[in-house]
Parts: structure tokens; C-alpha cells; sequence
């Protein structure tokens, strides 16, 4: 496998190295020339050789969606932790908040607080301020 990726490196520093002094020393005629003998000449080629083209690209996909679904079951399985991370720190958390909730109710009753030691809560809406400045826009003088 080590010795497949070597050469796909040495198949692509050769392409760009072939391209870059196709680029440097031959004119713009030249490389339009060049690429219009590969638009003609591609698809012969994939003609001749249908079988091994659609093999390998059949491949690629297989490989693509393998790794797609190994990605996918991993995200879910860290989802997964960390939810339930979540929820045990939620109910820690809930089960304190409580524990302190209803240790601060017992705390007043301990000291003997009740509720009549506090004032009553008014029953009535608040009567409006009766003010004496006009909220009126003042009239604009015609010019």
C-alpha cells in the first residue's frame, strides 16, 4: 500500500513538473494545441479502455461511501457519549439544586420563620399619577 501512494506522488510531481515547463517554454499556441489533442483524444481513449475506467471509478465510490459511513457512525457514537455525559451532569446537577432548594426550606422553618412575619402583597392595581404636564405635542405654527 506504502508503495501505491509513492507512486501516485512520483505520477503527480512528473505531471506537474511536465506542466510547469510546458508552461515556461512553450508559447500559448502551443499549449492551446496541447489541450485540444486532449479533449479529441480522451474520450478515445476512455472508449478503448470502458472496462478499467468504470472498475476503477465503481472502486472509488465503494471506498468513498465506506469511509462516509465509518465517519458517520463515529460522529454518532461520540454523540452518543457525549449525550449521556450531558444528561448524568444535568442530573447531578438538578438532584443538588433540589437537595439545596429543600434544605434552605427546612433552614427557615428551623428558624422559625412563618409567613405572617412578612407583609401582605397588595391585592389592587396601582392607582395612575395624576400629573399636570400636558403630554400634547405643541402645535407647529404655519409659516
Amino acid at each position: 500500500m506504502k508503495h501505491e501512494f509513492s507512486s501516485n506522488n512520483l505520477q503527480a510531481f512528473f505531471a506537474s513538473f511536465i506542466g510547469y515547463w510546458l508552461v515556461k517554454w512553450v508559447p500559448l499556441w502551443g499549449l492551446a494545441l496541447i489541450a485540444d489533442s486532449i479533449i479529441f483524444l480522451a474520450p478515445l481513449i476512455y472508449i478503448q479502455n470502458k472496462e478499467l475506467i468504470d472498475h476503477h471509478i465503481h472502486n472509488a465510490g465503494n471506498v468513498i461511501n465506506d469511509q462516509a459511513t465509518q465517519i458517520k457512525d463515529l460522529a454518532a457514537q461520540h454523540t452518543g457519549r457525549a449525550t449521556e455525559t450531558v444528561k448524568q451532569y444535568t442530573n447531578e446537577y438538578t438532584k443538588k439544586a433540589q437537595d439545596l432548594i429543600g434544605s434552605s426550606g427546612v433552614s427557615r422553618q428551623k428558624a422559625g420563620l412563618k409567613t405572617t412575619d412578612f407583609p401582605n402583597a397588595p391585592k389592587d392595581e396601582p392607582a395612575p399619577a395624576s400629573s399636570t404636564v400636558n403630554t400634547e405635542p405643541a402645535a407647529v405654527p404655519a409659516s
